[in-house]
């Protein structure tokens, strides 16, 4: 099994007090920016046959696909830019925002797939759940 790092995530403030509410947001939004940026980017190279893998962020596994014959967006091979993917069983319980997007095949939350789920909602948990560094397993 391959380990590959993805990226790495910054998520040190340099802020001072008064700018920090504004700076903090502005700094989850660029995070939240570049880990979309880096999922389409592995994506987007991916050979259709060949799945993304796991991703593991903090103490979650998940695995991220996005193809003709996945619940993704655009539906087709190798797209340059998705805007929803497909998780496929995760080690943790997703959080109640990827909720609504499971495909209820058994009452665990992590046997089951999660179709069209926004990759900005797939980015936040990612940050959220994540320490530095983010490891595709292939």
């Amino acid at each position: 099994m391959e380990k590959v790092y993805l990226w790495t995530i910054d998520k040190s403030e340099n802020t001072t007090s008064t700018h920090k509410e504004i700076t903090a947001s502005k700094q989850t939004e660029k995070l939240i920016q570049e880990v979309i940026n880096s999922l389409n980017m592995c994506l987007s190279k991916q050979n259709t046959w060949e799945l993304l893998g796991m991703i593991h962020f903090g103490d979650v596994k998940v695995s991220i696909q996005a193809s003709r014959f996945h619940y993704c967006t655009p539906r087709t091979d190798n797209a340059e830019t998705y805007t929803e993917l497909e998780l496929w069983f995760p080690s943790k319980k997703p959080p109640e925002y990827i909720m609504p997007y499971e495909e209820p095949l058994n009452e665990d939350p992590t046997e089951n797939i999660y179709g069209y789920v926004p990759i900005n909602l797939i980015a936040k948990w990612i940050i959220e759940k994540g320490d530095k560094e983010i490891l595709l397993i292939k």
